[in-house]
């Protein structure tokens, strides 16, 4: 009897020791204006607090965008991974990390094992609607 070589990919793994830093996933949402004021603000909602594995990397922008004449094409970004959750829609939401937010850009679960999610976010600027003008 032959034996079968199977190939695998390797499996991700992270330890606890790895994810170590506390991050929050917020719900961005527009609030109407108190009587008086002129313009709607931006409030945040905390949905989740999650323990992350966060990892530097250089984004590679799909195509050249440019924002306010400057070309992000290759601009650095944050990598967090987190244990899977399927409670959490990512529509509107945004990851506060070291009291910076931060969009989100991509996520995904590229092994499709349902362990871990990894998020792909862009340093977003203030907490203001204005700095993202």
């Amino acid at each position: 009897m032959a034996s079968r070589i199977i190939e695998r990919r390797k499996l991700v793994k992270a330890s606890v020791g790895e994810m170590r830093d506390r991050i929050s996933l917020e719900r961005r949402e527009m609030v109407s204006p108190n009587f008086g004021d002129p313009e709607n603000t931006m409030a945040f909602t905390v949905i989740a607090e999650v323990w992350a594995k966060v990892s530097s990397i250089t984004y590679q922008a799909s195509g050249e965008k440019n924002y306010n004449n400057v070309n992000i094409s290759r601009i650095p970004a944050l990598k967090f991974m987190i244990r899977y959750r399927d409670d959490i829609d990512f529509s509107s939401v945004v990851v506060r990390w070291r009291d910076k937010l931060y969009a989100i850009d991509f996520i995904g679960d590229p092994e499709e094992r349902k362990e871990y999610t990894y998020i792909t976010s862009i340093l977003r600027g203030a907490d203001s609607e204005e700095a993202n003008q």
